[in-house]
C-alpha cells in the first residue's frame, strides 16, 4: 500500500510494457522547477549563473504545490517459502516499526542496533563464545547449526524499519529464532551501561 514495498526496478511485464508516452508523462509530472536544484563551486560569477540557470530551465512548468504524503502504515505479516532442496539453510528476517530519521529516538535506534549486533560462524578475532556481546555468546553456544545474524535499521523521512536477519539449520532454527527474538524484548528490561557505551562508540 505504500511505494516503500514497491520492488526497485518493478515486474519484468511493467518494464516491457513502458512506451515513450509514459516516459513523457513521467517527466511531465515529475520534472518540476521547485524540484531543481543548480550549483556551482569554484570562481563563478553568481550573476552570471543565474542568468544562464534562468535561461536553461524556464520552461520547466511548475508543480501544483506540494504532494501530500501520508504516512505508510506499518502491517505485521508472515511470509514462508519453503524449499524442498535437501540440507538447504533458513533464512529469515523479522521487522519492526521503526522511526523517521528525525524523529528523537532515531539514535535510540541506532544504539539498539549496534548493542544486538552481528555474528557470523567461525568469523572474528574472538571467538564468539568468549565474546562480551551476550546475544553472540548465547547463539555461539546453540550449537553448528546457527550461521549468522545481523540487526538492521533503516530510517526514512516518515517512517522506519528495524529488526534483524539470521541464517541456521532446520534443526536450530527454532531455538536460534527463540533466542533471537528474547535479546530484542529483553532490551526493554535488561541493558547494562556497558552494552550502551559499547553500542554508542561503535557508531
Amino acid at each position: 500500500d505504500s511505494p516503500l514495498g514497491y520492488t526497485i526496478l518493478g515486474p519484468v511485464e511493467n518494464i516491457q510494457s513502458i512506451t515513450q508516452e509514459h516516459l513523457r508523462e513521467y517527466v511531465k509530472e515529475n520534472y518540476l522547477a521547485e524540484r531543481i536544484v543548480v550549483a556551482a563551486a569554484g570562481p563563478v560569477d553568481h550573476g552570471e549563473l543565474v542568468r544562464n540557470s534562468e535561461e536553461l530551465f524556464s520552461h520547466f512548468r511548475s508543480g501544483d504545490g506540494k504532494r501530500k504524503e501520508e504516512k505508510p502504515a506499518f502491517y505485521g505479516a508472515e511470509l514462508l517459502y519453503r524449499s524442498q532442496e535437501e540440507g538447504s539453510l533458513a533464512h529469515f528476517a523479522v521487522g519492526y516499526e521503526g522511526v523517521p530519521w528525525t524523529h528523537p529516538d532515531s539514535l535510540t535506534f541506532m544504539v539498539i542496533q549496534s548493542i544486538i549486533g552481528n555474528y557470523k560462524k567461525n568469523e572474528g578475532l574472538v571467538p564468539a563464545k568468549l565474546s562480551s556481546n551476550r546475544l553472540t555468546n548465547s547463539v555461539a553456544n546453540l550449537g553448528p547449526g546457527a550461521e549468522s545474524f545481523s540487526a538492521f535499521n533503516t530510517c526514512y523521512k516518515d517512517t522506519g524499519l528495524f529488526g534483524f536477519y539470521g541464517e541456521s539449520d532446520e534443526a536450530t532454527l527454532d531455538g536460534y529464532l527463540d533466542e533471537l527474538l528474547f535479546a530484542v524484548s529483553n532490551l526493554a528490561f535488561s541493558v547494562t551501561e556497558e552494552e550502551v557505551e559499547r553500542g554508542k562508540r561503535q557508531l
